[in-house]
């Protein structure tokens, strides 16, 4: 798989797009942001038993978390073990590997595209979403952030604190903003890296998008899933201008950008949606 690299306004971009079937096709784009060098990683690779794998890795206090688990999540990939049904087990024996860790972490958005199914497990807000080429969203991740009721919950029975200060957002112990993560040791157990896990019936005609938290930021507060889907849908599903139409959004000021998209489509013909 080619991956291209370019310079706009001292930001670099990595881009790559290929078929997976004749007709199937995925495509990933990057952007620095402010942060430089970027924490993000992206993943794409193809499983022993033909299925696809897809994956973001948002960091954050650092990208160590986030290379470690694209290293390690590659190393699987090449396991005849590695399934669909053992998503949970490998995130928890890769959190495991990461103990020394305890002020960087990641966020961990990981996919199977099957021949009928998106089986899927995520730690944090780097959002998975199912969408029609009209807009509509059939199905969505929800975020791990230390306001989410349950999270809460969570959080406290195993003596954690959240704390809130000014207009921040919620944060447990004062530093970090999700309540599930890789990484965080320092955290443990309050930040959890039990994933949640996901099933989704491909559609006749559909896309598949991860993003990292960058993707959903606009200059005057957060995208919802749906006006992200439109955002894909009015950049033509072309993952490199729309991480470039973010970039310059956010005035070149803006968080990490990572994109991938997916033609999960599962009838011929149908994989580009302006035909």
């Amino acid at each position: 798989m080619p991956m291209h690299l370019c310079k706009r306004r001292n930001s670099q971009y990595a881009y790559a797009s290929f078929y997976i079937t004749g007709y199937q096709m995925i495509q990933f784009a990057q952007a620095d942001g402010y942060k430089k060098p970027t924490e993000d990683r992206v993943l794409i690779g193809t499983l022993k038993n033909g299925n696809k794998l897809l994956a973001i890795f948002d960091g954050h206090g650092g990208h160590q978390v986030a290379e470690i688990s694209k290293k390690v999540f590659t190393e699987f990939a090449d396991d005849p073990a590695f399934d669909t049904n053992s998503l949970k087990h490998y995130l928890g024996h890769l959190d495991h590997r990461l103990h020394k860790y305890k002020n960087i972490g990641s966020t961990a958005s990981i996919v199977i595209i099957t021949a009928t199914h998106v089986v899927g497990a995520y730690l944090g807000d780097s959002p998975i979403m199912m969408f029609t080429p009209e807009g509509r969203v059939l199905h969505s991740t929800k975020d791990h952030h230390p306001t989410n009721p349950k999270e809460k919950a969570r959080i406290e029975s195993v003596g954690g604190v959240i704390t809130q200060r000014g207009g921040d957002v919620a944060r447990i112990g004062g530093i970090l903003a999700l309540s599930r993560a890789l990484g965080d040791h320092g955290l443990k157990p309050a930040v959890s890296a039990d994933p949640d896990l996901f099933s989704w019936k491909r559609p006749p005609r559909g896309f598949l998008a991860i993003a990292s938290d960058g993707m959903l930021e606009t200059p005057v507060g957060t995208r919802s899933r749906p006006s992200l889907a439109r955002v894909i849908i009015d950049g033509k599903f072309d993952a490199t201008a729309i991480v470039a139409e973010q970039e310059r959004l956010m005035d070149f000021s803006g968080d990490n950008l990572s994109l991938i998209l997916a033609d999960i489509s599962t009838g011929r013909g149908q994989r580009n949606a302006r035909a």
